[in-house]
Parts: C-alpha cells; structure tokens; sequence
C-alpha cells in the first residue's frame, strides 16, 4: 500500500528520529514524575496532557522550523478536540467516577460490579470512537475511511500482527512473573468476577471489553495518528505516543513506558496499513493471553482450567470465593501487605474498606493515592471497595471508619488491623517521641477499630442478630521474640499478641474470633532492616512476596475459622506455623518464703533443666 500522502510537510529520515528521540528523552521522565508525586495533585492528568503536546510541538519547532500555527485547521483542530476528549475520558470516563458520583443514586440491591464496567465501556465507545468518528464525518467533511475506519489490507499485512503476537508472548510471560502485574493486571482487565454471570452477559461483557480496545485503536491510531498525519506524515507519532503513553497513567509503570513501543509499532502499521482494525485485534489478543497468565500464576486459575468455565449450574459462569458477601475492612492497606489483603481478599468476594494514611514508612508525610489506587484496582476486576484515610490510631476517625463499612455495605464482618510504621532505634537512641509515635500507630491503633467494631457486633448480638464476625490483629516476630534495634516496635506487637488473647477470650461470647498473625515478607519496614534476606530471587518461588500471607488472611476473615481464636500464627512463603506462648516450663515449690540466698542455686537448677532461649533477631 502506498503511504498517506501528506498535504503540507515532509518530514523524514533525520528530522524524524531526532524528533522522537527528543520526544522519548522526556516522556520517560515525565511518566516516572506522575507516579513519584504527580498522582496526589488534583487534575494532573489534564495538567500532564497538555504538558505532553506542548513539549512535543516545541520540539517539532525547534527541530523543524514547523510551528502549531503552521499546520492546517484541520489538523489544529483534531489536535485540541484530541485533548479535550482525552482529558474527559481520563478525568468522567473510568469506572471509578460511576462509582464516586452515580453508584450512590443506583439502590443498593440493585448495585453489581458490571456497572462500574458498562458506565466505562460506554464512555470508552462514546468519547473515543462515537464523538471522533462524528467529527471526521461532519465537522472536517472527509470520508472516514481516510482516519482509519475501514477494513481493508492483504495477507502480507495480516502476517505481520500475526508475527507480532508471536513476538510478544515471550515479553507478556515475563510480564506476567512481575508483581506489579500480579496484582494489578488481572482486575484493571476484570475478566474473572466474584459474581456469577449468565451466558448473555458473558457474551455481552466480552464484546464490550473488544469495543474498547477497539475504540482505543480508533482514537490513539485512528483520530490522533490520521489526523495529525495529513500534514506531518510519519512525524505524527511521537504525539500521538506522547498521549497514548499518558492515557496509560492507571496501569503498572513497566506498561506505560513498555507503551511508547507499541505506540510507535501500531502508529507505524496503522500509517502504512491505512486501518487500525487489525491493531485492535493484536491489542484485544495480547490483553486476554496477559490476563490467563497472571491469573494462572496468582492461583487464580488451576493449570487445567481455562480463563472462563462453563458450569453446569444453569449454564452460569463465574468464580465465588471463601468470604463471599462478607464486609471487611483493612487497615494500612494502600501499599505492601495490607495491599496485597484487600485484593485477596476482595477475589475472594469480600467488600473491601481500603484504610491508609498515606504515610511514609516512618510515618510522615500522607494522601489518599495508594488507598483510591487499590480501590480501583478492586472495582476494574468486578469487586466493590471504598477508600478510607483514618488515622487508625484517632478514637474519632476510627468509629467513623467502622460506621462508614456499615452505611456503604449494610454490615461489618471482619476487620485485618495491618497498619503501622516503625522508628527504629537501639534502646538508648530511641527519643520518647519515637517510641510514643510507634506504640500509638500500632497498639493504639489495633485497639481503636477493633474496639468500635467489637461495640457494633456485641450490639447486633444483643438485638438478636447472628454474628459470625473476626478480629485479625498484625503482630510480628519481632513481638514475639525481640527484635535488636526496635525496641519500640517489638515492645507494641508484643502488646498485640498479647491483645489478641483478651479479645478472644472476651468476645468469643458475642460470636467474635481473634487471631494475630506475624507475617514475614518483604514489605517497605522489612527492606530496610533486612534488605539481603528480603530480596526477590531471579527465578522460582518468591517466599517473601506479600501475596504469601494474603490467602491465610482470607481463610481468617471467612465463616470457614469460627472455631479457631486466640493464636497467634506466623506465615511465611508456603509455611504456616502456630506459636505456642508462654507456657509454664520447669517449678520448684519449697513450700515456705525463700531466702535471698537460696534462689540463686535453685534459679541455676531451673535453668539447666529448661529448652535454650531462641535467639532475638539480629543477634
């Protein structure tokens, strides 16, 4: 196929690949700003979009001579109307905006996953393939085929997204293996639902999920690349990649900077192709074959199972999991371990409370960024979550964040205490504000929610109601064993461990559960204290990846556990292990007041007869 004839500009060879070179030179670091800071300010993506073009038609001026107002009206006006729909979409037309402005007008019985979806599929449809397609047609009067909206090429050309999906499945398998996109994936791509579905809306749920990658292909490859084309030829691109890579903001930060390739890869085809049909195609393929891995490496799909099961109940399709319907809110939840929780949890079926500061590992600083980020994270796999930014440790806040599970989701079934921070310290370095700010954030922090929650169940129960309901505290071994240089932090999960066993023993009568776990995994704490023992092997099993500890959470908060309370287990990698605590070891009973002086030999003979101390960590 002959290439698109230009109109105004030729631009090509070197003038090219220094355009894109500069163009790529700063697009890579401005896509790692927006994830360092650029995320916690309000309306920075529109601020970034239009960053994005000006960097780019500053460069085409320097580079070229060529000015914005040197491009034909048509091209200046797909250019701003380009932005603007980009800017709306990203801002209104995500599923988290149904779910922050419109689920609240929808009646809670009749709420379900799949109109957080069908709001966004729409929205995709309408302002990137609907509005853009209408403008081509009968605002700049050209036949629509001359953007891309035709089906049309050879086998030569069908060849090559055949060979370019052989080409990425490697890298898509690579990808999979990375937790970023075990965690996150899976549910931005919300192919596998905690809700069974019928066989109609199966069928109608996918042929959505193909017209938003089809509408994507049309407005990225489409309106954007054809457009700016029609002067600017193959120098169309490095904009168009500047904006696609951006669109890409929600998504694992390895996707958005591995987008700058295909950008230029599909915008390339596209161009000389004349059609973005075929690059839908590829896009649709490579998400589906991304989607069964992770879900296959997460166990979230058995190795004989394929990503969508056919039952025999009904002809229904679906996944349910272990704490289906159960409410349950998870503290500290925006990043590491309690991230990991809340998204188990939630594939599991729980509606999640998602509660984190946003506070820096020594507990500075804040923001409600990670929280709405697992939020999302939950809605895009078909779960239903709310984001919360109590200071756990503030009595108020804290019977706000218990009554706020209960307006939203009509109960409370569990609560995962997991936040904190440490200030670690050797004992005579520790500052008494170092060692209030770590016992408040922890073992305050454990007591206010649980506290609160344990009022609201023993109410229910009182009023006759059956409660089945669970406190899942977070100690550590280093509670449990002592830990060289945290004091402060050792000294509040011990307190926790210690908690739990009241809880249980208290509550039990209201059909109340407590149990503590010590999780070891690497997280933001354990990085820095352990930073050799911690680090991700090049190959086979991660036994201190977070996820380890999340399935065992889950079975704690189900209906499955009501008979096991007052433990305090240890999870690591695949290993679960149940402490034992202090137990009475070796008596010597003399029967009368002992003498000062007749301790220190009997104290000896105890000794030799009692099980060697286990060591302190780091000794």
């Amino acid at each position: 196929m002959e290439p698109l004839r230009t109109e105004r500009f030729d631009i090509e060879g070197k003038a090219f690949w220094r355009l894109a070179a500069a163009c790529i030179a700063v697009l890579v670091p401005l896509n790692w700003s927006w994830y360092a800071w650029g995320r916690e300010v309000p309306g920075s993506l529109a601020l970034y979009i239009v960053a994005g073009s000006m960097v780019y038609f500053g460069l085409l001026r320097w580079l070229t001579g060529i000015r914005f107002s040197d491009l034909s009206y048509e091209a200046r006006f797909m250019v701003i109307s380009a932005m603007v729909l980009l800017i709306v979409f990203l801002g209104f037309g995500r599923s988290d905006t149904y779910h922050r402005l419109f689920q609240q007008f929808v009646p809670k019985d009749a709420r379900t996953p799949l109109l957080g979806f069908a709001y966004f599929a729409t929205c995709s449809v309408l302002l990137r393939l609907v509005i853009p397609y209408l403008l081509v047609r009968f605002k700049l009067r050209r036949p629509p085929r001359e953007y891309g909206y035709v089906l049309r090429g050879g086998t030569r050309m069908r060849w090559v997204y055949f060979a370019l999906f052989i080409v990425m499945v490697p890298l898509v398998i690579g990808a999979s293996t990375l937790p970023d996109f075990q965690s996150s994936y899976p549910q931005t791509r919300g192919l596998i639902t905690g809700n069974e579905i019928s066989l109609r809306l199966f069928i109608l749920y996918n042929a959505a999920y193909f017209m938003m990658f089809l509408s994507g292909e049309s407005f990225w490859r489409g309106y954007m690349t054809f457009g700016l084309g029609r002067d600017l030829d193959i120098a169309a691109l490095p904009w168009m990649v500047m904006m696609y890579s951006i669109g890409h903001y929600a998504k694992p930060i390895l996707e958005v900077n591995g987008s700058i390739i295909a950008g230029f890869v599909l915008g390339y085809l596209a161009l000389r192709h004349r059609s973005f049909f075929l690059g839908a195609l590829l896009h649709w393929s490579i998400a589906l074959t991304c989607t069964r891995l992770t879900h296959r490496r997460t166990g979230h799909l058995a190795e004989n199972e394929t990503c969508f099961s056919l039952g025999r109940r009904g002809g229904r399709l679906g996944m349910t999991g272990i704490c289906e319907g159960r409410v349950v809110i998870v503290t500290g939840a925006g990043r590491g371990i309690g991230r990991e929780h809340a998204l188990e949890l939630a594939r599991q079926g729980a509606k999640v409370v998602v509660n984190d500061l946003g506070v820096s590992n020594s507990g500075e600083g804040g923001g409600h960024g990670p929280a709405d980020e697992v939020v999302q994270a939950i809605r895009d796999m078909g779960g239903e979550a709310v984001s919360n930014g109590a200071d756990v440790a503030d009595w108020e806040q804290t019977e706000a964040l218990v009554r706020q599970a209960i307006e939203e989701f009509g109960r409370l079934d569990a609560v995962v205490n997991n936040a904190g921070f440490v200030r670690d310290r050797m004992f005579v370095s520790c500052s008494e504000e170092e060692w209030d700010a770590v016992i408040r954030v922890h073992l305050k922090g454990h007591f206010c929610v649980a506290r609160h929650a344990a009022a609201y169940w023993r109410a229910q129960m009182k009023a006759g109601e059956q409660v089945d309901a669970r406190i899942i505290n977070t100690s550590s071994g280093a509670g449990v064993l002592g830990s060289v240089g945290q004091s402060s932090y050792s000294s509040a999960k011990a307190g926790i461990a210690t908690l739990t066993l009241v809880q249980a023993a208290e509550l039990g009568r209201y059909g109340i559960t407590a149990n503590a776990i010590c999780p070891i995994a690497r997280t933001r704490m354990t990085e820095g204290a352990f930073a050799d023992a911690m680090k991700a092997p090049d190959q086979g099993f991660d036994e201190n990846d977070p996820a380890n500890v999340s399935p065992f959470v889950a079975w704690l908060a189900s209906s499955q556990s009501r008979e096991v309370t007052g433990r305090v287990w240890e999870v690591f990698g695949g290993t679960i292990t149940a402490f034992d605590g202090y137990r009475r070891e070796q008596t010597v009973d003399i029967g009368k007041r002992w003498d000062a002086a007749e301790v220190g030999p009997a104290v000896k003979d105890l000794l030799s007869k009692a099980q060697p101390l286990v060591k302190v960590y780091g000794t």
